[in-house]
This record gives structure tokens, C-alpha cells and sequence, in this order.
């Protein structure tokens, strides 16, 4: 393999290498490396190999076009073709607004009109219950009057003499518990509330300051536009030497094969 260089335009001679090296030794079997100076076979051909990597790496942008000329798509390739044309065009516009607003305020009202709001409660036929334990004291005041036979009278106590008589007094107190019930009856009866709301305006407002309100925008337009085609008339010999020429260059890999010899080759091999 003459070298392992990485491009597209030298994909092909990698994949078939072989062949291609055959090709190079019949062009150039009367040739020899013009660096002789090797003490080995084998540090001449790795010389040689770099010599040939250094001359595709400088030449890689040329060979490239090349290759992509000559692997041209037959669709796109034509006899009677004599002009091609592609025309692009790409427009960028930008635009830039500003707005200021100065301050200002918002106000809102609402006005609410007058209202009655009545509560009405129904209350059904009851009988409402009230008990009460009540103990209940009595006092009795008690008058005797003794005979002229006693020195007191029958009670015993406080006694006072009165010609010849003793009268006294005395008092009984008695202490009776009970319980008081008493009970009240209530027929169905309509309980109302009525509340009297005057009329009323509920009013607010929000005060916004100063601000600025910026506004930008870009875009992008383009297009290509490609013209192919015959401008005049070509007689069938300019077709021909079109044609020739055409193909003449297809031998690409023949082609750089030349331009190597030319670096690194002389005759007497």
C-alpha cells in the first residue's frame, strides 16, 4: 500500500489497494526512488511510503474537488449542457421597538343599593316545664293564760302576772320541703328578624409608575437558485470534445499516480 492516508478521495484506492499497486508498478517499472541513500530495502520503501503520505496531506484540498467533480451524479450530468449557474442569496433583518408609559391609575367602584334582610323562625306548639324544690318555714305565736291555781300558765314560760292571773307567750316554727312545678303551654308562634342595610358605593384604585416596554425581533431569509442549461447551439463535434475531455479526467487515481512520480521518481529503475 503506497499509504494509509484518512480522506475520502483515497477511500477507494484503500479498499483496493492491491489492484491500484499492480497499476503503479506497470506505469512505473523503469523508475526508482530518487532517495537512494537506505542502508536496507526496507528503509527506503518506508521513506517512500511517508514521502507519499506528506504529498497527499498538502495536496488533500485539491484532490478532494477533484474526486467530487469526477464521482458526479450522472443525473446532473449533461452532453448538451454549456451553462450552469447557482445564485444564493441570504437576508438578515433586525428591529428594535421601545414604548414608554407614563403613570397611571385605576379605579374601580361599585355601588351596592339597599337591602331588608329578614330572618323568619317558625316554632311549633310547646309546653316549656319549670320545677323547683322549695322548703317552706312557718312560725305559730302561741298565748296562754294560767289559772289561779298555778304559779305559770300551761305553756310554762315568759309569764307575766296580771291580777292574779299569769300570762305568757310562746312560738312554733315548722319547716315543710315541697316542689313547685309549673308549667307553661306556647301555641305555634313566627319568630322575625328584620335588618335594614342602607344603600353603599365600595371604591378602590391601584396606581401602576412609569415602566418601558421593549419590543425586538430578528429573521433570516434565504434561497439558492441554480440555472443549467444550453446557451446557443453546440455542433456535434463541440458534444464530442466535451465528452472526451470529460472522461479524460475520470482517471483520477492514475492521475495522482503521475503527479507522485513526478515528486519522488526518475528513470533507471
Amino acid at each position: 500500500m503506497l499509504s494509509d492516508y484518512a480522506s475520502t478521495f483515497w477511500n477507494e484506492y484503500k479498499t483496493n489497494h492491491a489492484r491500484y499497486d499492480f497499476l503503479f508498478m506497470r506505469l512505473f517499472k523503469s523508475f526508482k526512488y530518487i532517495e537512494t541513500d537506505f542502508e536496507t530495502l526496507d528503509d527506503a520503501v518506508d521513506d517512500f511510503i511517508n514521502s507519499v503520505y506528506a504529498h497527499l496531506l498538502v495536496n488533500d484540498k485539491k484532490y478532494s474537488e477533484l474526486y467530487r467533480i469526477n464521482v458526479l451524479d450522472d443525473s446532473t450530468y449533461s452532453m448538451l449542457d454549456n451553462y450552469n449557474l447557482t445564485e444564493t442569496m441570504t437576508k438578515q433583518d433586525s428591529n428594535s421597538t421601545m414604548l414608554m408609559l407614563g403613570e397611571q391609575t385605576d379605579t374601580t367602584s361599585q355601588s351596592v343599593g339597599a337591602r331588608t334582610d329578614q330572618l323568619t323562625m317558625v316554632r311549633d306548639r310547646h309546653t316549656d316545664t319549670l320545677t323547683a324544690d322549695v322548703d317552706e318555714v312557718r312560725t305559730k305565736q302561741l298565748n296562754g293564760v294560767s289559772p289561779f291555781d298555778r304559779a305559770t300558765p300551761d305553756s310554762g314560760v315568759g309569764g307575766v302576772s296580771v291580777g292574779g292571773m299569769y300570762d305568757a307567750t310562746s312560738s312554733d316554727t315548722q319547716t315543710n320541703p315541697r316542689t313547685d312545678v309549673t308549667t307553661q303551654e306556647y301555641g305555634q308562634h313566627t319568630d322575625t328578624d328584620t335588618n335594614v342595610v342602607g344603600a353603599q358605593t365600595v371604591t378602590g384604585s391601584v396606581t401602576n409608575g412609569t415602566r418601558v416596554d421593549h419590543t425586538s425581533g430578528s429573521g433570516t431569509e434565504s434561497y439558492t437558485l441554480t440555472r443549467v442549461g444550453n446557451i446557443g447551439i453546440q455542433t456535434p463535434t463541440d458534444i464530442l470534445d466535451k465528452h472526451r475531455t470529460f472522461w479524460s479526467a475520470y482517471e483520477f487515481y492514475e492521475y495522482i499516480f503521475q503527479q507522485l512520480s513526478y515528486d519522488y521518481l526518475e528513470i533507471g529503475g
